[in-house]
């Protein structure tokens, strides 16, 4: 069973208050899917700061919800100490 849209919110929340640096972006840390999240992953990774990264785009709704909580249309989307 798909988590529900309620869900998925309740999952944003909970990253961005529980990690200092939370990454919403295509595809993972690992696997970055766009240049830009590729870019944020190197940046961060070169200077060695600790950082969550969440692939925005495996559920299509996650992006959405994402998009509707913060705003913010586009990824990747960076959240410091819980802002964007």
């Amino acid at each position: 069973m798909s988590p529900t849209e309620e869900q998925m919110l309740a999952t944003i929340k909970e990253t961005i208050a529980s990690n200092k640096i939370a990454v919403f972006m295509k595809g993972t840390p690992a696997q970055p899917r766009c240049g830009f999240s590729a870019a944020v992953v190197d940046i961060f990774n070169r200077m060695n700061v600790p950082y969550v990264g969440v692939d925005a785009i495996a559920d299509p709704r996650f992006r959405h919800v994402l998009s509707a909580h913060t705003q913010w249309p586009t990824l990747p989307q960076v959240f410091v100490g819980g802002k964007l």
